[in-house]
């Protein structure tokens, strides 16, 4: 299980209505996401929500910790769904991050 960390909400990037986050994946899930958008794993083998880093170095990091996360993608998010969000300070020891539940990822847009 994931270390949690600090339950104070993380001061996030917003830019407007927007939030920026940053999310590392594998080749799989990039293909996925481009054919469908961001959504929980269709074979149930991960956590529905899914977790953002707050900056792209934070990203960075933690993908090099995991031989089958090759890519990190940029996102915008809307504020609200932010807001709504599990915000967490130092996620994995790492970085501030939020997790978006599943009924809200159809808001969260990747970039480019």
């Amino acid at each position: 299980m994931a270390f949690m960390g600090d339950p104070e909400p993380a001061a996030a990037r917003i830019v407007g209505e927007t939030v920026t986050g940053f999310r590392a994946v594998s080749t799989a899930e990039l293909e996925d996401i481009a054919t469908n958008g961001l959504r929980p794993n269709p074979n149930g083998t991960s956590n529905n929500v899914k977790w953002f880093w707050e900056t792209l170095d934070a990203a960075k990091q933690f993908m090099s910790k995991y031989a089958d996360l090759e890519h990190v993608i940029e996102v915008d998010v809307p504020k609200t769904v932010y807001d709504a969000a599990h915000q967490v300070n130092k996620l994995d020891h790492i970085g501030n991050a939020f997790g978006v539940p599943p009924e809200l990822l159809s808001k969260v847009k990747p970039k480019g």
